[in-house]
């Protein structure tokens, strides 16, 4: 109800006919206020205009045609305090300068915004069809630097000079009703800090028209502002390039800007693609299309990130080559139809080798895997089998069906053949949280001290890489479910006496690693379809996180590195290496997360599976292959043992390197046998 003597002066329809604007004025500039749908004091003073419309359109957008400009990017960094707002014409015709104002409003006005004023405005310049301008809160802001910024036209302007706890928006009007007639809108009344030290986007499945009221969930908000500041900057993720709409390859080349994270990617045709990261928001392979994400010969180690859903069309192809990576990032994302990804084992020197494999997709069979393998040589490890050392063979059960996410099978390769192994997982990949079955574990009373006891047989569930110590946090320290070490099988030396080498197994804690190979470092990342040994401390089941996920490292476990890092941990590499070829790696680590008892996640067990020679540390009577000790003393001893089949062995003992303060400290090898004293800074000790 409009105040007595108010008089209609304009009378107009949107487009759609679905909302209808009214101007109204009055003589006077203080009559009662007046309550409109949504609760909100309406004050008919002077000139006001209404909107009048059937309920379920009341709140919403209008039509482009209605809204001839939007904010597309937002930028805060108060570390270099640099502020960007971005702005674009989406009306599909020119914009004469003046026609909008872009305002910032201060936190503590946000009460009574309808009738405050704002704290700096900002005359729109003149803008082209689907032109961007940006305003800047400075003539040079530190980041981002000009390389990752777009061609957009740059306006120093106050109105940049947010705290992320303000309000910004456009309006048609410089005067009184400048809120009343805003277009789009960033922030909250009252005030909240929605915007500090963050990055909003438009684009992908976010609202791609301005907003009259401001909700986060309709934006893309970026995981951080480097995303921003190391742009490319012909990408939409630059500021002062954006561009509504997906992108699409027509099976020859980009329609518009090419893909990045803010955008839906729709593929036609063929497309070949590892030279970098794909990453977009949706990605959709139509029918007939195909996806090649791989270069196996090159070992690109590139990733297709995916933000939002992943839809791959019955007759369409998404291969994922074998140190390449699939990342869906969201685990609430909608995942229809399948994808291809390849696995390829390490050499293998015998026609019986088995490699530890886990499968990267849901609901893939053995028997469509490992299609060229004897069904009678593909297992899974059985722990409650391994009743003695007589029956120790009979933990290993035939495999067969489906395979279950996040379990380890050992198989051969394809009967008769040595080199690598390549399978094709075909299925809908694993994406967010995994939850394994239930860990084998024999003695839930405690008090086991059989270190041959509990292994269990598990893998990597992702179509990527894992970081190992984020798998240990959460399934060791957390909780409790296992010990906090991993053991990789790697069939790196040839079969001796019907059996392999206990070397083969690379060892990983929060220790370190044990290579099976002089001057090896192991890093921290499993890569995809890798099965690995763990100990069970419960029998619960194991987790694998999102987090957990290494982008751009799905190559093997370990690699061969000479980065010399400058944030080494306190510990010393010792290797046993044979005239006839054998090789043993153990070490040795201090610090104060760690004792000198035993201590999961920091000691771990020496596996024993035959061999020529055998080399751990010793702790209480356990075989150790990595010990982790308390802060390091320089007069400690450490007990250290071989085990050695043949007497005529030419031996040496090496320190392959020292880490820390252990660089500088004196580090002596006692032979007792022979009651020799021998300085391991001066060279390699030799023994028969």
């Amino acid at each position: 109800r409009t105040p007595g003597g108010s008089e209609p002066t304009g009378l107009t329809f949107s487009p759609d006919f679905r909302y209808i604007f009214m101007s109204i004025q009055h003589p006077r500039n203080n009559n009662s206020a007046q309550t409109d749908v949504f609760g909100r004091a309406v004050d008919f003073n002077s000139d006001v205009v209404l909107v009048l419309a059937r309920n379920e359109h009341l709140n919403n957008n209008l039509t482009t045609a209605d809204q001839d400009i939007m904010i597309s990017q937002y930028y805060h960094d108060e570390s270099t305090n640099s502020k960007w707002i971005e702005v674009k014409n989406i009306s599909g015709k020119p914009v004469p300068a003046g026609s909008y104002f872009l305002d910032l409003y201060d936190s503590a006005d946000l009460g009574d915004i309808a009738t405050a004023e704002p704290k700096a405005s900002q005359a729109v310049p003149a803008l082209e069809i689907d032109e961007v301008v940006l305003f800047k809160n400075s003539e040079s802001p530190a980041s981002p630097l000009a390389e990752n910024l777009g061609d957009a036209e740059q306006i120093p302007s106050t109105v940049s000079d947010f705290e992320g706890d303000d309000v910004i928006l456009i309006t048609t009007t410089p005067g009184s009703r400048k809120y009343i007639n805003r277009k789009d809108m960033l922030g909250n009344t009252p005030a909240s800090t929605w915007g500090q030290n963050t990055s909003l986007i438009r684009g992908g499945n976010s609202n791609e028209l301005p907003q009259r009221d401001f909700d986060a969930s309709t934006w893309i908000q970026l995981d951080s502002l480097e995303e921003v500041s190391q742009a490319v900057k012909n990408k939409n993720i630059a500021l002062g390039t954006q561009a509504t709409g997906p992108s699409f390859w027509n099976g020859s080349n980009w329609e518009g800007l090419e893909p990045d994270r803010t955008r839906n990617t729709i593929i036609n045709g063929s497309y070949e693609a590892v030279q970098t990261d794909l990453q977009v928001y949706d990605l959709t392979v139509n029918s007939g299309a195909t996806l090649n994400f791989m270069n196996n010969n090159e070992g690109s180690n590139h990733n297709v990130i995916i933000h939002g859903d992943l839809n791959v069309a019955s007759d369409a192809s998404l291969k994922i080559g074998d140190t390449e990576s699939l990342i869906i990032k969201d685990p609430a994302a909608e995942v229809t139809g399948q994808i291809e990804k390849i696995e390829i084992s390490t050499e293998r020197n015998h026609k019986y080798d088995m490699t530890y494999w886990s499968s990267p997709v849901q609901e893939e069979q053995i028997e469509s895997v490992f299609t060229d393998v004897n069904p009678d040589r593909i297992f899974e490890y059985d722990q409650a089998q391994n009743i003695s050392d007589e029956t120790y063979w009979d933990v290993w059960v035939k495999a067969t069906g489906v395979m279950s996410p996040g379990k380890g099978y050992a198989a051969e390769g394809p009967s008769g053949e040595t080199g690598m192994h390549e399978l094709s997982f075909f299925g809908k990949p694993n994406y967010g949280t995994i939850t394994t079955e239930e860990m084998q574990f024999n003695n839930d009373d405690g008090g086991n001290e059989n270190p041959d006891n509990d292994f269990n047989l598990i893998g990597n569930p992702y179509p990527s890489a894992i970081d190992i110590e984020a798998f240990l946090e959460t399934n060791g320290k957390t909780q409790g479910v296992i010990d906090g070490t991993v053991y990789l099988w790697t069939h790196a030396t040839e079969i001796a006496d019907n059996g392999y080498s206990a070397s083969d197994y690379v060892t990983y804690n929060y220790t370190g690693g044990t290579a099976i190979e002089e001057n090896t470092e192991v890093s921290q990342n499993i890569g995809s379809g890798q099965g690995f040994f763990v100990r069970a401390l419960k029998s619960e089941p194991l987790v694998f996180e999102p987090s957990m996920i290494l982008p751009g490292q799905n190559d093997q476990f370990f690699k061969s590195s000479n980065d010399k890092k400058s944030d080494k941990k306190n510990r010393v590499w010792l290797n046993l290496k044979g005239t006839e070829g054998s090789f043993k790696q153990i070490l040795i680590g201090f610090s104060d997360a760690s004792s000198d008892d035993f201590d999961p996640g920091y000691d771990a067990y020496y596996l024993d599976n035959g061999g020529s020679v055998a080399f751990y540390s010793l702790l209480k009577n356990k075989k150790l292959a990595i010990q982790g000790l308390g802060p390091f003393e320089p007069s400690l001893k450490i007990d250290l043992g071989i085990d050695i089949s043949d007497n005529d062995l030419d031996l040496l003992i090496e320190m392959e390197r020292a880490e820390g303060p252990l660089q500088d400290a004196e580090i002596f090898l006692m032979d007792h046998t022979l009651g020799a004293l021998h300085d391991l800074k001066q060279g390699s000790y030799h023994f028969k």
